[in-house]
């Protein structure tokens, strides 16, 4: 049963941040139930999905994309990812590919800007990060990844990676490095300024199980590009910083030239990953915190790594 997404929420409990997702025609209390108008409630600090399906989900209709989550995947996307990682469609960008992740992280939605939680809701955020429960589902990630982009490249390539110029693409801020003491000490909100001297003096940290995955990856042979929105202009201490956090040796590392400034996320980066796969590269799977890191299509398969702090579409 798929439904469509018709409104969305952000809520304080003690239990944590709690998006609230209304869909249109959906279960009441329980996913296995069917009445109009129920309420998902899915918390920031659990690997949940909203929404049970036995197939892929149609793609909505309306003034924005819809994302729908769901903890099953059809037999013809291969074999899931852990149980608990749920993938997710995110709306008519993802041509139907499929991405696992922890859930969408933060509303709203359909977003056409940046949008960040800010301080109504730091104490909760600051739970979710101190409290480990963050590090554990980015593990979670990063060993389903590990495992489905294994198993791709068996079937796929005979086993051999660099033939078949197998790739796995990856984000830099909330992926590959943590930025979480910045924003902490903004109250989650963003301050270009000071963002650019945190990073430019590497005061960010490695997030330890993506960088494991991104070291197993490129030592079994399979080409890893880190593509971030940051400027060309950073390119001189993003590189030093990545490397002070042993993560060396990449295939590519793409900035965001001059040309691309103006372009929202998804369109730049799809457009990149595009231009790889016109030169030969091969991409399995894309790896990062935010939809519009594995939107529009030019790759295999997404893996969404939370974010409770801000979302970019």
């Amino acid at each position: 049963m798929n439904q469509t997404l018709a409104a969305v929420a952000l809520r304080t409990t003690a239990v944590g941040i709690v998006l609230t997702v209304v869909l249109a025609g959906c279960s009441s209390s329980s996913v296995s139930r069917s009445a109009d108008g129920a309420s998902f409630e899915v918390s920031a600090s659990s690997a949940v999905s909203v929404q049970v399906a036995d197939s892929p989900p149609s793609v909505g209709k309306g003034s924005g994309p819809v994302t729908k989550f769901h903890a099953v995947v059809a037999p013809a996307l291969g074999t899931a990812p852990a149980e608990g990682n749920p993938w997710v469609n995110p709306g008519s960008t993802a041509a139907g590919r499929p991405t696992w992740g922890t859930g969408q992280n933060l509303p709203p939605l359909t977003a056409t800007v940046p949008y960040f939680v800010g301080p109504g809701f730091a104490t909760e955020v600051k739970a979710y990060y101190d409290s480990g429960k963050a590090l554990r589902q980015q593990a979670k990630i990063a060993t389903s990844a590990f495992d489905w982009v294994k198993e791709r490249i068996d079937n796929q390539c005979d086993g051999n990676p660099r033939s078949c110029k197998a790739t796995v693409v990856f984000d830099v801020d909330e992926t590959l490095l943590s930025n979480y003491e910045f924003y902490k000490g903004t109250d989650f909100t963003f301050d270009q300024d000071g963002w650019n001297a945190f990073n430019e003096a590497c005061m960010s940290t490695p997030i330890v199980p993506v960088r494991r995955l991104y070291n197993r990856l490129r030592t079994s042979g399979i080409r890893v590009v880190i593509m971030t929105g940051r400027a060309e202009a950073t390119r001189s201490w993003t590189q030093a910083c990545l490397e002070q956090h042993g993560i060396t040796d990449w295939d590519k590392l793409i900035l965001r030239s001059p040309g691309e400034t103006g372009l929202s996320a998804d369109a730049y980066k799809s457009g990149e990953r595009a231009a790889l796969q016109r030169a030969g590269y091969r991409i399995f799977a894309s790896i990062g915190d935010q939809v519009s890191d594995m939107s529009s299509g030019s790759l295999m398969a997404g893996f969404l790594l939370p974010n409770a702090m801000y979302f970019i579409p």
